[in-house]
């Protein structure tokens, strides 16, 4: 293949152009695994009250550096810091009422009356304000421009 309008010495090789015809960079994962509590608070009070160094601290329990950093830092500043990851942090529903949710969903399937997604919304959404939950301020916003619409 040559460029036209090039000497004929630039002709592309395929060596160069072999990565570009390669598939697109697909997201790897690090490895990590989830550190259990009790060795996550062993690991901070060693770097704090031994003045252990935090590379080799962290290599010692075999947990991720920041990881430990940020722990450490929050142990810095209140020493009731738990020490396990919140990943519930925007949970609006118990595991028990999501459970209760879904198997009210599965059972209407199963009555050949299942719900739309929109009328899923709109039942997930009652349910929550029946409850006293607090809804997200986007699912309120998302209530109020579909009555607009309908209306």
């Amino acid at each position: 293949m040559e460029i036209e309008g090039a000497p004929s010495r630039f002709v592309p090789s395929s060596k160069i152009y072999a990565p570009l015809l390669q598939m697109p960079f697909k997201w790897k994962s690090k490895g990590r695994h989830p550190v259990s509590s009790p060795v996550l608070k062993r690991a901070v009070l060693e770097v704090i009250s031994d003045d252990g160094k935090m590379r080799s601290t962290a290599r010692k329990y075999d947990i991720d550096k920041m990881t430990l950093s940020r722990y450490v830092q929050k142990y810095k500043k209140d020493t009731r810091t738990t020490f396990w990851p919140k990943f519930n942090t925007c949970q609006i529903f118990t595991n028990e009422e999501e459970n209760l949710l879904a198997d009210y969903i599965i059972e209407t399937a199963n009555f050949n009356y299942s719900l739309t997604p929109q009328q899923t919304q709109k039942f997930v959404f009652q349910f929550a304000t029946e409850n006293n939950k607090k809804n997200p301020q986007n699912w309120i916003l998302d209530r109020n421009l579909a009555q607009l619409k309908t209306s």
